[in-house]
């Protein structure tokens, strides 16, 4: 499970950022995750 493990930290990341930066830091991280979320299915 280690994408999931690679997600979560992300996520976690996010609302890290998220005082900082709202929208554009979770839109950017969002998109990344989509992008590797197909990358790992294909």
């Amino acid at each position: 499970h280690h994408d999931d493990a690679e997600r979560v930290l992300e996520i976690v990341l996010a609302s890290l950022d998220e005082p900082r930066k709202p929208k554009p830091g979770l839109t950017r991280i969002r998109r990344n995750l989509y992008r590797r979320g197909i990358l790992s299915r294909s």
